[in-house]
C-alpha cells in the first residue's frame, strides 16, 4: 500500500495527511447549533467542535459545501465557485460587534432563531444581510483601509468581478444574468470599468463581506491544525447558470445543454439538475485555469476535498435544454474515449493542488473508472449497506474486502439514514442481520447501531467518516424524536425540509454527554491498520 501511494500523482498529497487509517464526522455547517450561534451554524462554531473531535480522537471534519448559494439553501447550487457564504459568518465575533445597540439588537433577534427545530434559512439569511449593511456603515471604512484587506483583494481578483455580479442581480430585482440588459449581460472592457465605478460601494460591500468569510475560515483552519485536525472541503464540480463564473467565463460552459443521470430501477424518469454542461475541451484549452483557482482558493480553507460527481470528469449525462432525462446522452458517449480523457482531466485537476481529493464514486460507476481514480490515487466512497458481492451470492462486502484507497460511510446527505433504511429497505437489512448472525428487530436499537458503525470504521478503507447524527442517533437524548427528521435531502424533490436539518441538542450538550465521548474513542480506535 504504502509503495503503490508513493509512486502515484497524489503521493506528496498523501504523505502530508498521513498514509493510515482516519476517522472523522461529516456535517452541514448550518445544522450546528452552540451558545454563540445567530440562527445557524456558524464559521467559529467549528472551533468547539475540533476541541470535541480532538478530545474522542477523531481527526477529520468533513464540511457540506460552503459557497455563497443566495437564497437557495442547496449547498450545491452556488452563485460562485469560490466565493463563501454570508449566511455563516459568526456575527458575535466581529469586530466592534458589541459596540452597537443596533448590531446587538440584531444578533440578539436572530438568537431566537436558533430555537427553531429546522433551520429557517430566508429568514436568517435576510436578518443577517441587515445586520452586514449596519456594520458596513460603522465598521467598515476602518477595514477597508487596513493592508490586510488590500492585500486579500489584490491575491484574489475574482473577488471583485463576483461582487459586480452579486451587485447587478440585486440591481436586477435578482433576475438571472441572461435576462439582464445587453450592456450588463455582455459588457465591453469600458462598460465593465464603468459599472466598476458606478456601483463602487456595493462592490466594496461584497468584497468586505468576502474578507470577513475567509478571515474567519481561515481562523478555523489554523486551529484545526494546532488540535491536529483535518478540515475537508466540499468542491462541487457543476455550478449554477445563474453564477457569477457562468457570466464572466461563458467558453467553459455549453447552457444549451442540462446536466442529470439517465433513467434507473430508483427513478424511472431520471434526474435533471439543471446545471450546464462543462466545455472539457474548452478548459483543457486554458491549462485548467478555471479547476485550479477553485482549487488554489480552497487551499487556503481545507486540508482535503471532497469532489463531488467524480465521474463527471470522465462523462457527464447531457439532456438538451427543454427535453426529458430519457432524451439524453452521454458525452463522450464512447466509453473508452470517456476513460482516457477523463484520466487526464482528473490527473491535471488533481495533482495541481496541495489536497487530497476523496472521490464521490457513488452509482452505476463503470470499473474503468474506477481503476482510473485507483491508479491516480484518488480514494473513492464506499457505503457499507451498498457494497454487495452482487455478480456471486448478494452477500454484503467483509470489511477486510474494502479497497486501502476509499472512504467507508454507512450513508450520505442524499440517501435514507441508516435507520431509515433499516426501516424502509427491510428485506436488504434482514439480509444483512442474517449474514451477520443475529435476528432482524424491527428497531435499530443502541446496540445493533453501535454493532454497524464498528463495522464501518474496521474497513479497510483510509477514511471512516460518517453524517454527524448517525454518531449521535446513538442516544434518544441526542436525536430527534422522529428518525424521519434526521435526514438533510431527498434529491430530486423541492422540499421546504430539504437542506434545512439541524441537529436535536446544542454542541455543548452534546461535548458533556459522556456516553457519546466513550463510543467515539473506542471507533477512533479502529481500524485494519491498527
Amino acid at each position: 500500500m504504502y509503495e503503490f501511494i508513493k509512486k502515484t500523482v497524489l503521493s506528496m498529497q498523501w504523505k502530508k495527511i498521513g498514509i493510515f487509517p482516519h476517522h472523522g464526522i461529516d456535517l452541514p455547517l448550518s445544522a450546528l447549533v452552540t451558545q454563540k450561534s445567530c440562527g445557524i451554524g456558524e464559521y467559529l462554531d467549528l472551533l468547539p467542535m475540533i476541541d470535541f473531535c480532538k478530545e474522542v480522537g477523531f481527526d477529520v471534519i468533513q464540511l457540506l459545501p460552503l459557497n455563497d448559494s443566495g437564497s437557495d439553501p442547496s449547498p450545491y447550487n452556488a452563485l460562485s465557485s469560490k466565493a463563501l457564504h454570508p449566511i455563516y459568518l459568526s456575527l458575535e465575533s466581529l469586530e466592534g460587534a458589541n459596540q452597537s445597540k443596533e448590531l446587538l439588537n440584531h444578533i440578539g433577534e436572530l438568537k431566537a432563531f436558533n430555537l427553531t427545530k429546522k433551520v429557517e434559512y430566508h429568514e436568517v439569511l435576510h436578518r443577517k444581510y441587515l445586520f452586514l449593511e449596519t456594520y458596513f456603515s460603522l465598521v467598515g471604512p476602518s477595514i477597508l483601509s487596513r493592508s490586510h484587506y488590500h492585500r486579500f483583494i489584490k491575491e484574489n481578483p475574482w473577488v471583485t468581478e463576483y461582487a459586480l455580479y452579486k451587485t447587478l442581480k440585486m440591481s436586477m430585482s435578482f433576475a438571472s444574468w441572461d435576462r439582464w440588459p445587453k450592456e450588463l449581460r455582455d459588457p465591453t472592457d469600458h462598460e465593465k470599468d464603468n459599472l466598476l465605478k458606478l456601483h463602487q460601494r456595493s462592490i466594496s460591500y461584497y468584497c468586505f463581506i468576502q474578507f470577513l468569510c475567509f478571515e474567519q475560515l481561515k481562523q478555523v483552519k489554523k486551529y484545526a491544525e494546532k488540535s491536529n485536525i483535518l478540515i475537508k472541503g466540499d468542491i462541487p464540480i457543476l455550478i449554477s447558470p445563474d453564477s457569477a463564473d457562468v457570466w464572466m467565463e461563458r467558453e467553459y460552459f455549453d447552457t444549451s445543454f442540462e446536466i442529470g443521470y439517465p433513467p434507473d430501477v430508483f427513478n424511472e424518469k431520471g434526474q435533471m439538475w439543471g446545471f450546464p454542461a462543462l466545455l472539457w475541451d474548452k478548459i483543457q484549452e486554458k491549462n485548467y485555469d478555471w479547476w485550479k483557482l477553485r482549487l488554489s482558493v480552497g487551499e487556503s480553507l481545507y486540508h482535503l476535498y471532497r469532489i463531488d460527481h467524480a465521474a463527471g470528469f470522465y462523462r457527464l449525462f447531457r439532456i438538451p435544454k427543454g427535453l426529458e432525462p430519457k432524451e439524453g446522452f452521454y458525452f463522450p458517449n464512447d466509453l473508452s474515449e470517456a476513460i482516457k480523457k477523463g484520466h487526464i482531466y482528473m490527473k491535471e485537476v488533481v495533482s495541481s493542488s496541495s489536497m487530497l481529493p476523496i472521490a464521490e464514486d457513488l452509482g452505476n460507476i463503470p470499473d474503468e473508472l474506477r481503476a482510473s481514480l485507483f491508479e491516480l490515487g484518488v480514494a473513492g466512497t464506499r457505503v457499507i449497506r451498498w457494497e454487495r458481492n452482487y455478480e456471486e451470492d448478494g452477500s454484503y462486502k467483509s470489511p477486510i474486502d474494502y479497497s486501502f484507497l476509499t472512504m467507508s460511510c454507512v450513508s450520505t446527505h442524499d440517501s435514507l439514514t441508516l435507520e431509515q433504511w433499516w426501516h424502509e429497505e427491510k428485506e436488504n437489512a434482514k439480509d444483512f442481520a442474517s449474514q451477520y448472525d443475529f435476528e432482524y428487530p424491527s428497531n435499530l436499537d443502541y446496540e445493533k447501531r453501535l454493532f454497524i458503525l464498528k463495522l464501518c470504521h474496521s474497513t479497510k478503507s483510509l477514511f471512516h467518516i460518517n453524517l454527524f447524527q448517525e454518531y449521535l442517533c446513538l442516544y434518544k437524548e441526542l436525536s430527534h424524536e422522529n428518525y424521519q427528521e434526521e435526514r438533510i435531502n431527498i434529491p430530486g424533490k423541492i422540499l421546504p425540509e430539504n437542506w434545512t436539518y439541524r441537529f436535536h441538542v446544542s454542541l455543548e450538550e452534546i461535548q458533556k454527554h459522556q456516553g457519546l465521548k466513550k463510543d467515539l474513542k473506542m471507533l477512533s480506535k479502529l481500524g485494519h491498520f491498527n
